[in-house]
């Protein structure tokens, strides 16, 4: 797996070093990641651990796969506004971004997909194109489907939050009381 993961992000970085520029791209280290997810909500935090738990194929204590993150966080860093937007359009940067971003960690894959999503305004295309069913060869879709499928859980787990919120489950107990 770690090989696979190596060579699908590879094939990003080594067409992405090329396109230079400047732009604030978030920090991928683990640090930064935990700090970014507290600062969302304490749920986003434990969600996440809870996703990640299910998830048992991220090599988490890797150091290849562990500079490999840093190195992508370092050369999306460099590209200039537009170039995503060129990036989402060459299918074999879509799929070695898909099959990249199944091997990380579900933290951070949401992270670069939350950047790609939200923070840049070129990097809405590339994030539909790596989360759609369609394009590519077979290895990047059964990747794409991972990606999609971590945001399905993530979305569950944060509807099963709601629901039995403390609040909601002492508001049950009090009407149960008087009832």
């Amino acid at each position: 797996m770690q090989l696979c993961y190596i060579a699908g992000f590879e094939g990003l970085v080594s067409t992405t070093v090329q396109l230079g520029g400047c732009r604030n791209m978030p920090k991928l280290d683990q640090q930064a990641i935990s700090d970014y997810w507290d600062q969302k909500g304490e749920n986003m935090a434990l969600t996440l651990s809870h996703l990640e738990e299910s998830e048992p194929w991220p090599v988490a204590d890797d150091e290849d796969v562990n500079s490999a993150v840093r190195e992508l966080g370092e050369t999306l860093e460099e590209l200039p506004e537009g170039e995503l937007a060129q990036l989402a359009a060459t299918q074999e940067l879509v799929d070695s971004a898909r099959v990249s971003l199944a091997y990380m960690k579900a933290s951070t894959r949401l992270r670069l997909l939350s950047w790609m999503a939200e923070e840049r305004t070129d990097g809405a295309a590339l994030a539909a194109n790596i989360l759609s069913p369609n394009g590519g060869d077979d290895n990047a879709i059964q990747a794409g489907r991972v990606v999609r499928d971590s945001l399905r859980h993530l979305a569950r787990l944060d509807l099963m939050y709601k629901v039995f919120a403390v609040e909601r489950l002492a508001l049950i107990q009090d009407a149960i009381k008087r009832g």
